[in-house]
C-alpha cells in the first residue's frame, strides 16, 4: 500500500507554485497505475517521493510500513530496496556491460559471491528476455533493449514496488508496446506499478487504474476494469 495524505511539495522559495498541492490518494498493493499529466503536473515528483528520494513539504506519505513522519534515516536504504526505479532515458552505466550493470547494483547493497550475483544476473535477464545480450554493451543495444536492461536493473531486489517515468517516451510504439507489456507480467507476478506517462492511449490499454495530474492536484481518478491486454 502506498498512501499520499494530503502533501505538498514545493521547490524553492515562498513564492514558487506547489508542484504538488494538497495531494491525497492511495494506491493499494498490486495495482497497476498510470499517471497522466502534462510536463510540469507533478508525475515525477510524485514517484520521488515513493522512494524518499524528495521528501514532502508538507502532509504525510506512507509505503508499506514506512511513513515519512517518522522513518530513520538508516532504514530509507530498506524502503529504496522495496522499489525499482526505471527512466525514461535507462541510466546504463556505458562502459559496463549489461551483466556487469546489474551486478554492479548487487555489490552496491553488499552482495559479492560471484555465483550469487552470476544467479541473480540470469534470472532477471531471463524474465525481460536479455540473456543472449549479457556480454553487450549498452551501446550496442536497440532502445528497446536497453529499456529492458534497465527493467531488469530495476528488479535485481525483487521489489514489490515498481516506479517507471516514462518508459517508453524515447521508443516508437511497438517498442513501448513491448515494455508496457514487459511491466504488465511483473504487475501480474504481484509487483504494485506506478507508470508516469503522457500517452492517454496507453494508459487504457494497460492500466488497473489512470490518475491524471493538473497543477500538482488529481483532476481525475478512473478505474479501469474491462480494459486489459493480452499477454
Amino acid at each position: 500500500m502506498i498512501r499520499f495524505d494530503h502533501v505538498f511539495k514545493k521547490y524553492g522559495g515562498a513564492r514558487r507554485a506547489w508542484v504538488l498541492d494538497d495531494l491525497s490518494l492511495e494506491i493499494p498493493t498490486g495495482e497497476m497505475v498510470f499517471l497522466l499529466g502534462a510536463s510540469g503536473a507533478g508525475k515525477t515528483t510524485l514517484l520521488k517521493l515513493v522512494t524518499l528520494e524528495e521528501r514532502p513539504t508538507k502532509g504525510r506519505i506512507q509505503v508499506q510500513e514506512f511513513d515519512s513522519d517518522s522513518i530513520p534515516k538508516a532504514k530509507v536504504p530498506l524502503l529504496r530496496r522495496r522499489c525499482g526505479v526505471v527512466y525514461q532515458d535507462f541510466r546504463l552505466i556505458r562502459d559496463k556491460t549489461i551483466h556487469e550493470n546489474l551486478a554492479y547494483v548487487l555489490q552496491m547493497t553488499g552482495i559479492l559471491d560471484p555465483n550469487t550475483l552470476h544467479a541473480i544476473t540470469r534470472r532477471v535477464l531471463a524474465q525481460v528476455g536479455l540473456i543472449a545480450k549479457r556480454n553487450d554493451f549498452p551501446d550496442e543495444l536497440s532502445g528497446g533493449e536497453q529499456q529492458r536492461a534497465a527493467i531488469a536493473r530495476a528488479l535485481v531486489h525483487q521489489p514489490s514496488i515498481l516506479l517507471a517515468d516514462e518508459p517508453t517516451g524515447n521508443l516508437d510504439q511497438e517498442m513501448g508496446i513491448d515494455i508496457l507489456q514487459l511491466l504488465r507480467r511483473v504487475n501480474l507476478a504481484g509487483a504494485t506499478v506506478m507508470v508516469a506517462s503522457h500517452d492517454h492511449e496507453l494508459a487504457l490499454r494497460f492500466a488497473d487504474r489512470v490518475i491524471v495530474l493538473e497543477a500538482g492536484r488529481v483532476r481525475t481518478d478512473e478505474r479501469i476494469r474491462q480494459k486489459r491486454v493480452a499477454l
